[in-house]
């Protein structure tokens, strides 16, 4: 994973606190641990952020229409831009704020919204209230996918089978024809089988 010289700034909309991230060259899977919602974790991956919260009065905005400039630690002389922290992370209770309070305004960010909540969920122990809204969340996540995308296709057998939908993730995999999802698709059947919701890791 290599980092440019360039910190791109952010200002918060409502009350104007400053972020910072720096540009990511280059990442790779290289070593990496995927996992059958799609989530890659590794030392060389990395992804850039793309929505946060303010540090200061806990404002949740899109960091792409609030750029105010760039940052260069060898050419920019600004003391205010060299100190903007990284942008905060959102945590499983952020983003489903950001659902309930409709932070989207076209069907890419709400999807991205409701991507991250899946994979945040995934990995936490979840109480009846947020079960609920897993379960809801991964049918909107349906909607919003497209089987005619392959890639699409394998997650929405994958939300189905994670809300315990078994026959409808066993119809779709099987429909896959691909050899290169070859391994994938037998992973999730043989998951169907044992009716296991959780989700598995695909990389060995």
């Amino acid at each position: 994973m290599d980092i440019s010289n360039d910190k791109t700034i952010y200002k918060c909309p409502q009350c104007g606190e400053l972020s910072g991230s720096y540009q990511l060259i280059s990442t790779n899977t290289l070593g990496a641990r995927i996992y059958s919602d799609g989530y890659t974790s590794g030392v060389m991956y990395e992804e850039s952020p793309v929505i946060t919260k303010c540090i200061k009065c806990n404002k949740i905005y899109w960091l792409d229409k609030n750029i105010i400039g760039e940052y260069n630690m060898y050419l920019t002389k600004n003391t205010e831009w060299q100190k903007a922290p990284d942008p905060e992370e959102l945590e499983s209770d952020d983003l489903i704020t950001a659902l309930n309070d409709k932070i989207y305004s076209n069907k890419e960010e709400e999807l991205y919204l409701r991507y991250q909540l899946w994979v945040y969920l995934n990995r936490e122990e979840l109480n009846k209230d947020k079960q609920a809204f897993y379960e809801s969340n991964c049918k909107e996540l349906i909607k919003l996918y497209n089987m005619e995308d392959i890639d699409e296709k394998l997650r929405i057998a994958e939300l189905y089978r994670n809300i315990g939908n078994f026959a409808e993730c066993v119809k779709i995999l099987e429909a896959i024809n691909d050899k290169d999802y070859s391994q994938t698709k037998e992973l999730l059947l043989e998951e169907c089988k044992k009716e296991n919701r959780e989700t598995i890791k695909i990389t060995k």
